[in-house]
């Protein structure tokens, strides 16, 4: 899966070998490890408390199993209604005193063996120490709470994009040199940028799916994590993401939309 990645002696296993995993002996008196495959439990059954189910995943053991790195994508049927997007939700664990419990999640993110961790809507984690099992599912429970949020005004702002036309091509290169100067992208992404925002307006869609094609700020989106996919960086894509979004939130109008929506009186009826 994309956001896992493996090259400092990481290997790939089954869920199964994650449980059946266990813990060295505690480094010091005040560690008290929570095993791999009990943090995973407590991962997966909260995602499920929230109505989330887990479409794929993918683990990861390394130094005779005391460290521990997966990646859940996930769905959830009342905000995704469709395939074409799916938050992930990173998890890593560590029985060695150098990695807490931790998750991450979002449209970006990243669990890399050289603990490269992040997220683009969330990272929490919880040390070894003392009622680690008393509050795991509560620090987890925080971290999806917070994914639900922003994937709840998410689906708001998708719908929003894709009811919104880039006017010209004007406005397309203004997109482009504001996006490069706040950072949203670098410099030479842009061409490729170009080259996906063409393929979209002639139909074929940004990285050939045809059902992004067009000539709104959806497809313009897509054109952009279409390039981002071909280089990703663990510590700079995330925060990409969220700058670009947040460029594409004022140049749209999604925005002002929100603040009037924020403002607007309620009709009780």
């Amino acid at each position: 899966m994309n956001g896992l990645m493996l090259h400092c002696g990481a290997h790939h296993v089954t869920k199964q070998e994650v449980i059946d995993s266990r813990a060295g002996e505690p480094i010091s008196d005040t560690y008290y490890p929570i095993e791999h495959g009990d943090f995973l439990d407590h991962v997966t059954r909260v995602l499920t408390d929230h109505g989330y189910k887990i479409k794929n995943e993918a683990h990861a053991l390394m130094r005779k199993g005391q460290r521990y790195f997966g990646l859940l994508e996930v769905h959830h049927p009342d905000m995704m209604r469709s395939d074409e997007r799916s938050p992930t939700v990173g998890v890593r664990n560590g029985h060695d005193g150098q990695m807490p419990a931790s998750i991450a999640g979002g449209d970006y993110t990243f669990v890399c063996d050289n603990l490269c961790f992040s997220g683009d809507v969330f990272k929490i984690q919880r040390k070894h120490t003392r009622f680690i099992h008393r509050d795991i599912h509560n620090v987890i429970s925080v971290g999806v709470s917070k994914l639900n949020e922003v994937f709840a005004t998410q689906e708001e702002r998708m719908d929003f994009y894709k009811e919104t036309p880039i006017k010209d091509r004007v406005t397309f290169n203004d997109l482009l040199i504001t996006a490069m100067e706040h950072r949203a992208a670098l410099a030479n992404q842009l061409p490729k940028v170009v080259k996906e925002w063409n393929r979209s307006v002639n139909g074929e869609g940004p990285g050939g799916h045809e059902s992004l094609a067009g000539h709104s700020y959806y497809s313009l989106l897509n054109c952009f994590t279409e390039v981002e996919k071909l280089s990703p960086s663990p510590q700079q894509s995330p925060i990409r993401n969220r700058l670009l979004t947040r460029l594409l939130d004022q140049a749209s109008g999604f925005t002002r939309h929100q603040q009037l929506q924020s403002t607007a009186p309620s009709v009780v009826g």
